[in-house]
C-alpha cells in the first residue's frame, strides 16, 4: 500500500513538474512573440521590406502556443493518449504540420524578398502592399494544402510514441501513405531547402 502511495506521489510530482515547465515555456514564448509583434509595428521597423514576413512568423508561433501546445499538455496531464485518425489526432496533425510548413514557406519568401531587394540596387527597395499580402497568404495556403491530405483521407494521422501529439504515418507500408510521405518531403522540405539555398547563393555570389 505504501509502495502504491509512494508511486502515486512520484507521478504527481513528475506531472506537476512537467506542467510547471511547460507553463513557463509557453508563457515565455507567448510574451516573446507578443513583444516581437509590438516591436515590429514600430515605425522604424514597419518600413523594412521583410517586416510583414517577420510578423507572419511571430503570428504562426503564437497560434502554435495558443492552439496546439495547450492540447498536448492537457493530453499529457490527463493521461489520455490520442488514437489513430481520431478527431483530436487529425486536428493535432493538421495544426502542427500546417504551422510548420507555413513557417518554412515564410523563410523561403524572406530569402526571395531579400534577393529581390538586392537585385533592385535601390536605397530603399519596395514591394507593393498587395503583392506582399499575397505572398503572406500564399505561405498559409501552402502550409494548409500540404497538410490537408490526411484530413480528407490520403494517408492518416497517427500518434507519436508518447501519444500526446499526432503527425503523418511515416512508417506505414501502405502505398498511399508512402506516396504522401514522399509528397510531403519533396514539397515541405527538399523544395524549400533548395529554394533557400538558391536564393542565398544568388545573394552572395
Amino acid at each position: 500500500m505504501s509502495q502504491n502511495v509512494s508511486n502515486t506521489d512520484i507521478w504527481q510530482t513528475v506531472y506537476f513538474g512537467y506542467a510547471t515547465v511547460m507553463f513557463l515555456v509557453l508563457t515565455v514564448g507567448f510574451l516573446g512573440n507578443v513583444a516581437s509583434l509590438v516591436i515590429l509595428r514600430y515605425p522604424g521597423h514597419r518600413s523594412k521590406l521583410i517586416n510583414p514576413l517577420m510578423i507572419n512568423l511571430a503570428v504562426v508561433d503564437l497560434l502554435i502556443i495558443v492552439l496546439v501546445y495547450p492540447s498536448m499538455v492537457a493530453t499529457n496531464l490527463l493521461v489520455k493518449p490520442m488514437r489513430v485518425n481520431s478527431l483530436a489526432c487529425v486536428c493535432s496533425c493538421f495544426a502542427n504540420g500546417a504551422a510548420g510548413i507555413t513557417s518554412t514557406a515564410t523563410l523561403v519568401a524572406m530569402s526571395g524578398v531579400m534577393y529581390y531587394a538586392i537585385r533592385q540596387s535601390l536605397p530603399r527597395p519596395k514591394i507593393p502592399s498587395i503583392q506582399m499580402n499575397l505572398i503572406v497568404i500564399g505561405t498559409w495556403l501552402y502550409g494548409i494544402l500540404l497538410n490537408l491530405p490526411p484530413v480528407i483521407g490520403w494517408s492518416r494521422a497517427v500518434p507519436s510514441k508518447a501519444g500526446f501529439s499526432c503527425g503523418p504515418d511515416w512508417t506505414s507500408s501502405d502505398p498511399s501513405s508512402i506516396a504522401y510521405v514522399i509528397f510531403l518531403l519533396v514539397f515541405g522540405f527538399f523544395l524549400p531547402l533548395v529554394l533557400i539555398f538558391t536564393f542565398h547563393c544568388l545573394i552572395y555570389r
